[in-house]
């Protein structure tokens, strides 16, 4: 899944970005209490479980991640999307 190439050549991204925060947002309470050192080696020991995941348990992340969002409050998934755009620079 993550050797997928887009045309641009860039890899396929394995969640959406609101995917991602969803994620975030599962383990905020976790996070909340570790170190900014402690923070960046969990974010990059999560990546890498996701990346390792198999196709079903991926298509299972996602699918609970999307429901979470669908879910949201528009209020809410605005706030959301006005933060993911603020960082793409858009």
């Amino acid at each position: 899944m993550a050797d997928q190439q887009h045309p641009a050549g860039q890899k396929q991204a394995l969640l959406t970005p609101q995917q991602w925060a969803m994620s975030r947002a599962r383990h905020r309470a976790e996070v909340s209490l570790l170190s900014p050192e402690q923070k960046k080696e969990f974010s990059k020991k999560l990546r890498h479980d996701v990346e390792k995941m198999s196709p079903s348990d991926l298509a299972a992340m996602r699918t609970g991640l999307q429901a979470e969002w669908d879910a949201l409050p528009a209020d809410r998934k605005e706030q959301i999307e006005s933060r993911i755009a603020a960082r793409k620079g858009e």
